[in-house]
């Protein structure tokens, strides 16, 4: 039986490096390990979390405004554009 790499030790595919942008890349090193991968992108939705639930928290976004197309193509936009081409 072939050893593999443990959990999270697996590199990306040569395609998921070259569809991370410049930035994620620099930021991720070389190699880039998927466990690095999704530590990044969920800081990112962390950090987008903590400012959506703040804004409702203090009234400045009205709920109905996240049950829109906009709304979800913005929140789209923030948690993958910083890390995805």
């Amino acid at each position: 039986m072939a050893l593999e790499p443990d959990y999270g030790e697996t590199l990306l595919s040569y395609e998921e490096a070259e569809a991370l942008t410049p930035e994620a890349r620099k930021l991720l090193g070389d190699p880039i390990r998927k466990a690095d991968l999704y530590d990044l992108e969920q800081r990112i939705q962390v950090e987008v979390a903590d400012e959506w639930w703040g804004n409702l928290l203090n009234l400045n976004v009205p709920m109905r405004d996240l049950l829109n197309d906009h709304f979800a193509r913005d929140l789209h936009r923030r948690l993958y554009a910083p890390v995805w081409k």
